[in-house]
């Protein structure tokens, strides 16, 4: 006894000793850490009494996690274009953190308004947008002279700390040097999954409108793209999941009551096509530019993160929110500043930190604040993760692509797909519009409610879904399940569990139906589950054999004929044995 209890007692110790150790499900390869904010630019401490402004800042963080923020650094000098509050002589210039932010190197200048202005240019140097390509290289693009004196380019090679001479890209966009205004940007450009560099630009010609410009060969040549819809000023992009473009407008009035929100469009490509302009009720805007970016890390939700000064009437109260299904809605929120704002940038690193870079006391400081995108917007979200979404209603409305097949709903609101004979059929369920947050790698068990005739028969039926980055037409999260052909209601899980490309932010399921002859499916829900068990297929029970009621004999049930009642009449006596001999 004293043994045993001794191992006990070492157990007992063991146990306790693991508890202390942080459990290994917590260890990631995230940024994680409390939000810090620190004054990137002052014009009284910078030490250039050239400058008395700093306005206009982007953000980019590189393929080295390199941050660089870059920016109009502004003086009162005239020179001999039109002089106004946003027209003296400026210059560009970057400074490079390699420690995340804490640090900054000295100013690396991409254009100096004095020496265009010797040059025979302008001496106004506005707008700076920058982009990192898939390569790593660095592109950077500005208004000389708000765009009389064209759109200029120049690019790195070495993570920011060289510049090629700036060319002029005016003639090669084909719209020369006669307009009234062009401004890029401001804030940053994107780099497409399929490797496209993209900047939006705001173009006055006695009305305004927006449009992109881009570059297919890293920055070799640019094209001009159409106009964005309805869009009239400073803008924005972010690519969305799917790999459409969003354009997001400030006002092109300051806010009113009647008209507080900031504007959008979408684009399959980012150069045309671009849907007609709505108000997004979710972003309230003082007619100041924002901006925006993807958060594409994988094992993360794939998300959009927005930044500007959430106000209608006031450039105050910056605020970061998120959006967990391409801008659809914005589930969560930070605000970062509440009586200080102006223009903005947000930019994210590969661990999920993010970066916000904003003008206060209208240009005269400039605020750098940093944050981790899972402590902010995804870790209280567990429990909801955890949740078990069930839609029933509206099944119809989510379907947004149908092929071979014909949709009706009942009074009951179910589904009914009537597929064609012979022909592969299926569809798309947009699951975004019901769900806000639905993390696959947290539920990763589809179930579908569904009944279908087949003469009884077992329907094989597949599953694709798109989530995150993962397109159901790379074929990595497909799966099948069993149908009933009985006529009856059944459920039918689908498995992604062990499936290692099983993560991201949920955003629709496609349906595939196996080519039979024309049937009707029926389908009542569709649930997304953290976890499932089968149901117990109870085994038949073996009822003793009854007495032959021909038979006269009372022992007839132990006759001597070979068969079952032979056997069970053995079954007791094999039972008693195999007892006695445990208990020996």
């Amino acid at each position: 006894m004293k043994k045993i209890a001794l191992f006990l007692s070492l157990i007992l110790l063991l146990t306790s000793a693991l508890a202390l150790i942080p459990s290994a499900a917590s260890a990631d390869n995230y940024y994680h850490g409390y939000r810090s904010t620190m004054q990137y630019w002052n014009a009284e401490v910078d030490g250039n009494d050239r400058y008395n402004l700093y306005r206009l800042p982007g953000i980019v963080v590189t393929k080295q996690d390199t941050v660089i923020i870059y920016g109009e650094a502004r003086t009162t000098i005239e020179g001999d274009g039109y002089v106004s509050g946003d027209e003296y002589l400026f210059d560009l210039y970057l400074r490079r953190s390699t420690d995340g932010g804490k640090t900054f190197g000295d100013p690396i200048y991409i254009a100096k308004g004095q020496e265009f202005f010797e040059n025979g240019y302008g001496e106004t140097m506005n707008n700076p947008a920058m982009v990192c390509d898939e390569n790593g290289d660095l592109h950077i693009i500005f208004s000389c002279n708000v765009g009389r004196e064209g759109i200029w380019y120049s690019k790195s090679t070495d993570d920011g700390l060289t510049w090629s001479a700036p060319r002029d890209l005016s003639d090669m966009l084909g719209f020369g040097k006669n307009y009234r205004h062009i401004a890029c940007g401001p804030g940053h450009g994107i780099c497409l999954e399929n490797g496209r560099l993209l900047f939006t630009v705001w173009v006055d010609i006695g009305t305004y409108s927006v449009h992109t410009i881009y570059s297919d060969d890293n920055g070799a040549t640019w094209n001009f793209g159409g106009k964005v819809s309805g869009n009239k000023d400073e803008s924005c992009a972010v690519e969305l999941s799917d790999g459409s473009v969003m354009v997001n407008s400030r006002q092109y009035t300051f806010a009113s009551e009647e008209s507080p929100y900031r504007r959008y469009s979408i684009s399959k490509t980012g150069i045309n096509g671009w849907s007609v302009t709505k108000a997004d009720q979710g972003l309230i805007d003082p007619a100041c530019a924002a901006s925006m970016c993807a958060v594409d890390i994988e094992g993360l939700p794939y998300a959009v993160l927005f930044v500007n000064c959430a106000s209608m009437t006031s450039r105050n109260n910056v605020t970061v929110k998120c959006s967990l299904n391409d801008g659809l809605t914005w589930e969560k929120e930070i605000v970062l500043d509440y009586t200080n704002g102006g223009y903005s940038d947000i930019a994210v690193d590969s661990k999920g930190k993010v970066y916000v870079v904003y003008e206060a006391n209208q240009g005269n400081t400039i605020q750098l604040v940093s944050f981790s995108f899972y402590d902010t917007f995804c870790k209280d979200d567990e429990t909801k993760l955890n949740d078990v979404t069930t839609i029933t209603e509206g099944l119809a409305t989510m379907v947004t692509e149908i092929k071979n097949a014909t949709l009706s709903t009942d009074s009951g609101e179910s589904l009914t797909v009537k597929t064609k004979a012979n022909q592969e059929s299926r569809f798309v369920l947009d699951i975004a519009q019901k769900t806000a947050y639905r993390d696959l790698s947290e539920t990763p068990f589809v179930k579908l409610k569904v009944k279908c005739d087949a003469g009884g028969g077992d329907i094989t039926l597949g599953l694709y879904a798109r989530c995150g980055r993962v397109d159901s037409s790379d074929k990595k999260l497909y799966t099948t399940a069993t149908l009933k052909g009985d006529g009856e209601y059944h459920e039918v899980v689908f498995d992604w569990s062990e499936n290692e490309y099983c993560k991201g932010t949920l955003q629709s399921v496609e349906i595939v139906l196996p080519q039979l002859s024309a049937l009707n499916y029926d389908i009542a829900e569709i649930a997304f589950l953290s976890s499932y068990t089968p149901p117990v297929v109870s085994e038949p029970t073996t009822e003793q054999p009854t007495t032959d009621v021909q038979d006269n004999n009372p022992n007839s049930g132990c006759s001597s004929t070979v068969g079952m009642g032979a056997l069970f009449c053995l079954l007791p006596v094999a039972v008693v044995v195999l007892k006695k001999k445990v208990s020996d």
